[in-house]
């Protein structure tokens, strides 16, 4: 009797495992956990590779566009050497959207904002080596989509994948995030900050400082040693700022005429410059900015974090009733926050996107939240939360 309860129990929590209640990764020891299963079971959808340019764990499919695998290792030289060539042309790898971010004592609330296509996100861990921290980084705009993941040989770009870091943390519970500021309010274009330098990719900065750096004051002197050059050609033109954070300390980094610009004091991070007194004129997420700000005093759990980004879910600029309306979302070329209130073109373009989003459908052409990440930097975990849904992915650094 007691041998057949053992047998029980033990094929009720194979099945746990199996149906990805709450799994571990075999390859690497962190630990996933789904809040509910009413969603999509976990399964393979590719196995893992230890290929010419990186080796990577089988790659698990948590829900639609939402994917977990774990990297061994991964090549800076191939990366670098890839990335060179973008110094006059276009680059595929520019990974920042119109984001929203916030610093709360340990906790980390981060929303990413794009089109509502069909490119995957990956939760990504990388393991610890020697030299480099393991880390756990959320990968957006992938360039991959579901199609080239179950079909195509995509070596290449999977080994440019830990290189697309849109938000993450290492053990040492140093945190990054990168959102867009408005091009056309850099007075200079961000084209090296720091000649001499060794010459890198400004989008890399994430991967590098989650590798390398253990506090906030390394990751800022190891930004300050590079040439950074930004994504600018006739067809991608973009400036970034990054938001970094320990246990002790909060920044704000930005590229100001060229030079590394650091803003302390700063908790709140979405698409305008922080460091200008005043708003430039191409301002967005300024309503977006204000709601995080008003809410801080709310936050004391990771739970409460994610109420708290829930509010500023990219989908409520297509509600007429969001007030204030967030017009500072719709800024672009003649349209300033000055004008964008009052401009009859744009407000007849912002109700035929109102429109378009309430048949429902997926549209290509307008923006959704497609993740939201709590980090906790205290216990290592990340909960996210993808493309605007009420499920909760729970991830365990270990």
């Amino acid at each position: 009797m007691k041998k057949t309860v053992k047998i029980i129990i033990i094929v009720l929590l194979a099945a746990a495992v199996l149906f990805g209640l709450l799994y571990t990764n075999v390859n690497n020891g962190h630990s996933t956990k789904i809040s509910n299963d009413d969603t999509k079971k976990p399964i393979v959808i590719r196995t893992g590779e230890n290929a010419e340019h990186a080796s990577y764990s089988d790659i698990i499919q948590l829900t639609d566009l939402l994917y977990e695998l774990t990297y061994e290792d991964y090549e800076w030289d191939y990366v670098n050497s890839y990335m060179s060539k973008y110094k006059i042309e276009d680059s595929d790898m520019v990974i920042a959207g119109g984001c929203s971010g916030i610093q709360i004592g340990s906790l980390r609330g981060r929303n990413e904002d794009w089109y509502m296509d069909n490119q995957t996100e990956f939760v990504l861990y990388t393991n610890a080596t020697d030299t480099r921290h393991a880390t756990i980084s959320v990968i957006s705009q992938s360039g991959i989509t579901q199609e080239e993941l179950a079909s195509e040989n995509i070596s290449d770009k999977l080994a440019l994948l830990p290189f697309r870091v849109s938000d993450g943390m290492n053990d040492a519970g140093l945190c990054t995030q990168v959102n867009v500021v408005p091009v056309e309010d850099a007075e200079v274009l961000t084209t090296g900050t720091n000649p001499g330098g060794e010459d890198m990719f400004i989008t890399l900065v994430q991967r590098y400082i989650l590798d390398y750096a253990s506090d906030v004051d390394e990751a800022i002197e190891m930004i300050k040693e590079k040439n950074l050059f930004g994504p600018h050609s006739e067809t991608m033109n973009q400036e970034i700022h990054f938001m970094i954070s320990d246990l002790n300390k909060c920044v704000i980094v930005e590229f100001i005429n060229n030079e590394v610009k650091i803003i302390e004091n700063e908790n709140v991070m979405t698409n305008f410059y922080a460091y200008y007194d005043e708003l430039t004129p191409h301002s967005q997420g300024v309503e977006r900015y204000n709601i995080l700000k008003e809410g801080a005093d709310s936050v004391e759990s990771s739970d409460d974090m994610i109420d708290l980004m829930k509010k500023v879910w990219f989908t409520k600029a297509y509600d007429r009733n969001t007030e204030p309306f967030w017009y500072s979302d719709f800024t672009d070329g003649s349209i300033t926050i000055d004008t964008a209130h009052d401009d009859a073109e744009l407000n007849s373009i912002i109700d035929g996107d109102i429109e378009l989003f309430q048949t429902g459908e997926r549209q290509d052409s307008l923006w959704i939240t497609t993740h939201t990440s709590v980090y906790d930097q205290k216990n290592l975990t990340l909960k996210l939360l993808a493309q605007e849904t009420d499920t909760v992915y729970e991830f365990k650094l270990k």
